[in-house]
């Protein structure tokens, strides 16, 4: 039974709540990491999460509190909890698979002294500290969007990221005022530049949150997911998402990977035997 449903903002969190007789779910999202992009929104299920002009807000009453938006988030921004404790229903009943948040340095190959990922880090994820000829690094691994910024920058290629998004992005430079920079303000990756009297966009090291397209008041930027790489697991959520995100097109590329897997799984058990 519906008791009460609210949303509040204290410090740097933004609290969409909602009490049950004997349940308190509770969706925080940290306003310090959340970078006010387009992921969640587009990804909800059931139209609960807008973002407009950098303002985010969710409307409880649509709110399933189901966890495909803390699944999904790039920078780790969402946590949902269930009587005080941490949560996520899709991800627990084995539903929805987590982003792959890997980051690997290879300390032997890092030249004495260096802090080069450190330094092109955009979030400063990663702090170096050199105790004799060898590095201690400490990497918030959870919260890395896999933009890959410090393998570029590595000068020996000790650093290796999986990367989950990928797709497309243009800004037509020709709709820019001279005096407008909102997209690159707004960039978490700060991958976005003016260059010759023009913007450009990285899109090397772009992980297609659309934070720019939101801030953008010329409509002047496209961008849209291709695909995200996940662990492969078989769900009804996880097909509806990809068909949001990417159409029948994407819904049938998932279809198939579940078939080659399960074809490659049965050809392993006939060798095993």
């Amino acid at each position: 039974m519906l008791i009460k449903e609210k949303i509040i903002r204290k410090e740097n969190r933004y609290v969409a709540s909602r009490v049950l007789y004997r349940t308190f779910y509770e969706l925080i999202v940290n306003e310090d990491r959340c970078r006010k992009c387009l992921i969640c929104k587009n990804a909800c299920p059931f139209d609960a999460i807008d973002v407009k002009k950098g303002e985010l807000s969710i409307n409880v009453s649509k709110c399933t509190f189901c966890g495909i938006c803390e699944a999904l988030c790039p920078f780790n921004a969402i946590t949902l909890y269930k009587n005080g404790e941490k949560y996520n229903p899709v991800v627990e009943l084995e539903r929805f698979p987590r982003l792959v948040r890997e980051v690997r340095i290879n300390i032997e190959k890092c030249p004495e002294g260096c802090t080069e990922c450190a330094e092109a880090c955009p979030l400063g994820l990663i702090e170096i500290t050199w105790e004799g000829r060898k590095p201690r690094i400490e990497i918030q691994e959870a919260e890395c969007p896999g933009c890959e910024l410090c393998v570029d920058a590595c000068p020996v290629n000790a650093i290796s990221v999986k990367r989950s998004y990928y797709g497309e992005i243009s800004i037509e430079s020709s709709k820019c005022p001279p005096d407008c920079e909102e997209c690159i303000k707004v960039c978490p990756l700060k991958i976005i530049h003016r260059e010759g009297g023009e913007v450009r966009v990285d899109e090397t090291h772009c992980i297609y949150c659309a934070a720019c397209v939101d801030s953008c008041p010329e409509e002047a930027i496209s961008c849209k997911l291709t695909w995200i790489k996940l662990p492969l697991i078989k769900s009804g959520a996880l097909l509806k998402i990809f068909e949001r995100f990417f159409g029948s097109s994407g819904k049938i590329k998932l279809l198939n990977s579940w078939c080659e897997n399960v074809r490659l799984r049965r050809v392993e058990e006939r060798e095993i035997v």
